[in-house]
């Protein structure tokens, strides 16, 4: 993706107010939860979202899985691990 691209998605907020969704932006837990809903359900074929475990502040880990609808075994993947840490 180029620098000049801004990938944003429409979230819906409480009452009828909408706020853009900005991957460039800090974004609160609750509103990247509802993001990644969104694309799982924009591409049902190829996303799945899934629970794996739950923070010591109990909220969920969520996992991620991009991959084409063809399920062919022992196939590469890459794992990207990112915002496990805690800001203050």
């Amino acid at each position: 993706m180029l620098d000049s691209q801004k990938v944003k998605v429409s979230t819906r907020e409480s009452g009828s107010a909408r706020k853009e969704f900005s991957l460039y932006e800090y974004n609160q837990y609750d509103e990247i939860v509802q993001y990644l809903h969104e694309v799982e359900q924009s591409c049902p074929k190829i996303v799945k979202l899934l629970s794996i475990g739950k923070t010591t502040e109990k909220r969920r880990l969520w996992l991620v899985q991009i991959s084409t609808a063809r399920k062919e075994a022992r196939r590469p993947f890459v794992l990207l691990e990112a915002g496990s840490h805690v800001r203050a």
